[in-house]
């Protein structure tokens, strides 16, 4: 039987996301398992990017101005999807919490209200998404689990 061995911290990275809000430019860092050759794993959920999740692989080149690597664009999608979800109160998010984990679901925090989740291919994201809505969260898909370039344009 062989163990799997965590990664050690030379292995990890910090791979930085290039954002625009109202015109100014601002990032999100995510940490990611480096594979050589500009290639990332991404580790952990995505708070504020759109189109990648956990365990996607991507390709981001070491930039001098930034000092960390920085995302060009996706390699392989891993199938998770990130969903964003934002709740009323606290309370509410401290409750969806336990069930978005029964179903499969892993989740990071960014500030009081909001929650990323990623949601793995094992997981059916109608429920998900039912769940979210019966417990009145607003919520976005940021991430598909699907890269674009696999997907057959739309005929007239």
């Amino acid at each position: 039987m062989v163990k799997s061995v965590p990664p050690s911290a030379a292995q990890l990275a910090q791979v930085k996301f290039l954002l625009e809000e109202g015109g100014e430019p601002v990032s999100e860092t995510l940490w990611a398992l480096s594979l050589g050759k500009d290639r990332f794993k991404l580790s952990n959920i995505p708070v504020y990017v759109f189109g990648v999740s956990v365990a996607d692989i991507v390709l981001a080149r070491y930039d001098r101005i930034h000092r960390v690597p920085v995302f060009q664009r996706i390699i392989m999608k891993s199938g998770n999807r990130t969903v964003r979800a934002l709740f009323a109160t606290t309370l509410r998010r401290e409750q969806a919490v336990p069930v978005l984990e029964r179903m499969g679901c892993g989740m990071e925090g960014a500030g009081l209200d909001i929650l990323a989740i990623n949601v793995p291919p094992r997981t059916n994201l109608p429920d998900v998404l039912h769940y979210l809505v019966q417990v009145e969260a607003e919520w976005e898909l940021a991430d598909s689990g699907i890269h674009a370039s696999t997907c057959a344009p739309l005929r007239a």
